[in-house]
């Protein structure tokens, strides 16, 4: 139940009093006995410390404080959609890392007649129209491939362990995250705020930080991994604006076709570009060799 408390006299009053029932004072102060998110928000030992959070990439780095603020300032249903972009870039940063790396192969099962694994670059896969199946599918063959020494490819797989964020359950055929975003965000019904069970809000938080835990020495050195000197340019950022890092997300599919243009994302604005073709971005003399701050 919300009331406003009277500072002066410490009367109870109704939620929309401008004056004190009792005393008349204006000093008047919204109670919230309901406050499971912000009593979540200021137990510390629930975050990250700020020595962690700054070695976060700067993306990253960025959401997760607003993660927190968001938490702080009690906004239960804005949270949600910021949980899910926190979650897409902790599982799409280490593969667009590693994509513009070497020209990577990925696995693409086995030849019909040889019976032996295809591989095919990275990009190729990359090159369509991409859901967030279609990224944890990428991350999943390059978290298992075998020999690769990358801080790109350990932070997947730390992602796919158990108790972490993409964790696959074979029963349900479904990852921990992409099921949370299914039931709550994308299929499920909206439930009511005032309960603490609400969209699995408190879970997802506590997964959210003790994934980034396990990751966050790998999630670091990807800051200096970016080299775009032989690869397609996904990732890129705003020349005006440095902070604004625009991320590959998706092949433009028109009537049914693919066209020759792409979607990027900018989390840190908030934004999602119209389709524009690869000649088309802006570039950068600094992009190359980890001078970009992602």
């Amino acid at each position: 139940m919300s009331y406003k408390k009277c500072n002066n006299c410490l009367n109870s009053n109704r939620l929309k009093a401008k004056f004190c029932d009792c005393c008349g004072s204006q000093d008047l102060t919204e109670i919230n006995e309901n406050n499971w998110l912000t009593k979540y928000a200021n137990e510390p030992s629930n975050w990250l410390d700020n020595i962690q959070i700054s070695s976060l990439p700067l993306v990253l780095n960025n959401e997760y404080k607003r993660l927190k603020e968001m938490a702080e300032n009690d906004e239960r249903y804005g949270i949600l959609l910021q949980i899910r972009d926190v979650g897409e870039i902790m599982l799409k940063l280490p593969i667009l890392v590693y994509s513009v790396n070497n020209n990577p192969q990925i696995y693409d099962g086995k030849d019909k007649e040889t019976n032996e694994d295809k591989y095919l670059p990275l990009w190729s896969f990359m090159n369509n129209e991409m859901t967030l199946g279609s990224w944890i599918i990428a991350a999943a063959r390059l978290a298992f491939e075998k020999g690769i020494k990358h801080e790109a490819i350990s932070v997947l797989r730390q992602l796919q362990l158990k108790n972490s964020l993409f964790f696959y359950d074979k029963e349900k055929k479904v990852t921990a995250f992409n099921e949370w975003r299914n039931n709550e965000i994308g299929h499920g019904a909206l439930g009511y705020a005032d309960n603490e069970d609400f969209g699995d809000v408190l879970h997802m938080l506590n997964l959210i930080t003790e994934t980034l835990k396990k990751t966050i020495d790998d999630y670091n050195k990807l800051k200096d991994s970016i080299n775009t000197e032989s690869a397609p340019r996904i990732i890129y950022y705003d020349n005006m604006n440095p902070s604004h890092v625009y991320f590959y997300d998706s092949r433009y599919k028109k009537h049914g076709k693919l066209t020759d243009s792409y979607y990027y994302i900018c989390y840190t604005e908030g934004k999602k570009t119209p389709p524009i073709a690869l000649e088309d971005i802006p570039k950068h003399e600094n992009i190359v060799g980890g001078d970009i701050n992602v």
